[in-house]
């Protein structure tokens, strides 16, 4: 249980794409290969690199990676020739070390091509290979096999796909622009999916033991190469033969480790930035309990929270008539949060997706209306003297978590935009044709909230936020009429000013 990790070597066999090059962009971006792991081109099963690496120059990288990875983990440990000042090169550190060798083929590709306004598919398809030290040839240079202890005969498989509808262009109040294609949406979204699965592989979680305990932190030797920032640790201790969790953090202040290796002294040669010292990982639950000894062990996570919850927030203040306002507009929502601190190199600071479902209150006497007579009445039918209609509001924004142990509060600023059913009329034009026309209320604005919450647990955060939020609504409406949409904008608006409050949940997938 006490024992550090390593960081891995992946070897690229053989990666396929028939994606847009901004979706194979995103795609590697959200794989986090190239910050999780060592990477080298190549493959040790003879073939698979399609000619991109030969094999004996693939088998010549690796074994100089696995000479410098087992001095880097002997001099860690401290077993160093006294007289000549070298790491010692026993056969038990090259075999523990180089056995993290690891070699994998990727497919990641789009069955049909994604058309404009077409659904868009990707699917993406992992195979891992894990080779360990087979033993040593005359020269003394290691052997590379397939570990049979790992998977079935040394190979493990992985695959997601993502479907989302086409969504080439969006109306928004500011006009028509371009959407993200969901092609790279989707791409992003196999890419973290996959991400998500190598993390269930117990070779590839980091562990490291818990040196210091002090002031709700805990310190350890892992290195930033290895830890990305906001990475979420369980804190485990085998008590009695059995592994038990008895907290939970996440990793906050990020250095190089805690000795100067020989790695890290080529990088301070090469003026490149080098932060010795172990590094801080915050306790947020079990802090009392958390003692030096214990492990940090990474809890599988992809940086994406889903939230639901309810809330009210405020509605159109009537400007002509002080007396009608429409200050309370229940809302049901359901929403994303994703953890962006990592290239930010800011820590909990998310990119928020919010939709919301809920009732307005307006009708035809608000005085939005009252400049289009010739629709007031119409409004106030097509209510149904219900005197609501229903509204749906999409939010994008940001959000800054600050935790103090179980308990934390947050900082966060949307932009929204909502639209209002008021109803349909249908009408004929006199000569047998006929048509509809929908009474809308459409309105933008921003929301700035501060809350306060309590982590349930390692994974489920219960919150409430209050808030003040600013915009304006706008009356129109869209006729449908042989085939055809005009939307009309209507003179008059009214303001939306007042308080916001909300109740949600967030569990991180």
């Amino acid at each position: 249980m006490a024992t550090s990790s390593v960081q891995p070597l992946f070897l690229r066999a053989r990666e396929t794409f028939n994606l847009p090059p901004a979706a194979v962009t995103r795609f590697r971006t959200d794989l986090h290969f190239e910050d999780r792991y060592q990477m080298l081109d190549g493959s040790l099963s003879g073939g698979a690199s399609g000619g991109v690496c030969p094999q004996e120059d693939t088998l010549r990288a690796v074994r100089a990676w696995c000479r410098e990875a087992t001095i880097d983990l002997q001099e860690r440990r401290g077993d160093v020739d006294a007289q000549r000042g070298a790491a010692n090169l026993t056969v038990e550190a090259i075999n523990e070390r180089c056995g993290m060798l690891f070699e994998y083929t990727l497919e990641a590709v789009e069955p049909a091509p994604c058309r404009e306004g077409s659904a868009c598919l990707t699917r993406a398809a992992l195979t891992l290979h894990k080779y360990r030290v087979s033993g040593f040839d005359e020269a003394g240079q290691p052997r590379f096999a397939l570990d049979p202890g790992f998977g079935t005969n040394g190979e493990r498989h992985f695959d997601f796909s993502i479907t989302l509808p086409g969504t080439p262009r969006v109306s928004t109040p500011f006009g028509t622009v371009a959407a993200i294609p969901s092609a790279v949406v989707s791409a992003g979204g196999a890419a973290m999916g996959i991400a998500r699965q190598l993390q269930e592989v117990p070779q590839l979680q980091v562990h490291a033991p818990i040196r210091t305990v002090r002031d709700g932190d805990a310190l350890f030797c892992g290195s930033r190469r290895e830890v990305p920032l906001d990475t979420p640790f369980f804190v485990r201790e085998l008590r009695a033969g059995v592994v038990q969790d008895v907290g939970f953090g996440r990793a906050r202040d990020m250095l190089d480790g805690c000795t100067l290796t020989s790695s890290l002294r080529r990088a301070r040669a090469a003026h490149r930035t080098v932060r010795l010292g172990p590094s801080r990982a915050q306790l947020i639950i079990g802090a009392g309990d958390v003692r030096p000894g214990m492990t940090l062990w990474q809890m599988p996570s992809i940086g994406l929270d889903v939230t639901f919850g309810l809330g009210v927030v405020s509605g159109q203040l009537d400007t002509t008539h002080p007396a009608l306002k429409d200050f309370v507009l229940p809302t049901g929502l359901v929403g994303a949060e994703y953890n962006f601190g990592r290239w930010a190199g800011v820590s909990e600071l998310y990119a928020v997706a919010n939709v919301g479902v809920g009732v307005n209150f307006v009708d035809g006497r608000h005085s939005m209306w009252q400049g289009n007579s010739r629709y007031a009445d119409q409004v106030r039918t097509t209510l149904d003297g219900l005197g609501f209609a229903p509204n749906l509001r999409v939010e994008l924004g940001i959000l800054k978590r600050f935790y103090f142990g179980r308990s934390f509060f947050e900082l966060e600023a949307l932009g929204y935009y909502g639209t209002t059913l008021l109803g349909t009329q249908a009408f004929s034009d006199g000569s047998g044709g006929a048509g509809t026309i929908d009474y809308t209320v459409n309105s933008f604005g921003g929301v700035g909230a501060l809350g306060f919450g309590w982590a349930l647990s390692p994974r489920v955060l219960m919150r409430l936020d209050a808030g003040i939020q600013a915009g304006v609504a706008n009356p129109g409406i869209t006729v449908h009429y042989g085939g055809i949409d005009l939307a009309i904008a209507l003179p008059g608006s009214a303001i939306e000013v007042g308080p916001t409050f909300r109740w949600t949940f967030s569990y991180e997938l």
